[in-house]
């Protein structure tokens, strides 16, 4: 899954300080919202407006999230450095065989994940910079991966972390 950063919340409007890390949650969220944006040309008749909306109906025993950092405005290339809250420990997913926007049934199957592993991209661009891992061992710590070096995570990163370079997410699935 690749959902999007929500825009940035400043304190006094554009240029004002920036507000509270976004929750995974909320990228989730735009990811499942219909997006009324989206056109399509049709080979018989044009362009014609369209709508987007895409949710997980069934999810995986380990799930990869792909937090989009990089992105283009006026034909630049640029890197998002939004802080993201990332839950650790019990993130529930739905999984919805029908219109998420419905009410929820007892259809719906809740699914619980915990945090297993991230990559950090440290730098400016997607064509500089540099990755980092962190992976949980058997032993349940935390260790960064840098490189030849590697280190244990002091203090364990609790039930949520805050990052603005996490860039890739593993979870496993408790049933898993």
């Amino acid at each position: 899954l690749s959902p999007p950063p929500p825009p940035r919340r400043y304190s006094d409007g554009p240029g004002g300080s920036v507000t509270a890390p976004t929750h995974l949650d909320e990228c989730f969220q735009l990811l499942e919202d219909e997006d009324p944006s989206v056109s399509w040309v049709c080979d018989r008749c044009g362009v014609r407006d369209a709508s987007k909306r895409m949710w997980v109906v069934s999810h995986p025993r380990v799930l990869v999230v792909h937090l989009e950092r990089f992105g283009y405005i006026r034909g630049r290339r640029f890197k998002r450095d939004d802080a993201v809250r990332v839950p650790v420990v019990g993130m529930v997913r739905t999984n919805r065989a029908r219109d998420p926007s419905a009410k929820p049934s007892p259809s719906d199957v809740h699914q619980v994940y915990d945090l297993i592993s991230w990559t950090d991209h440290l730098g400016a661009t997607d064509t500089s910079g540099h990755y980092t891992a962190v992976a949980q061992g058997a032993d349940g710590a935390f260790r960064r991966f840098d490189d030849h070096r590697v280190a244990r995570l002091l203090p364990h990163p609790g039930p949520t972390l805050s990052s603005s370079s996490a860039y890739l997410l593993f979870y496993l699935r408790r049933d898993a």
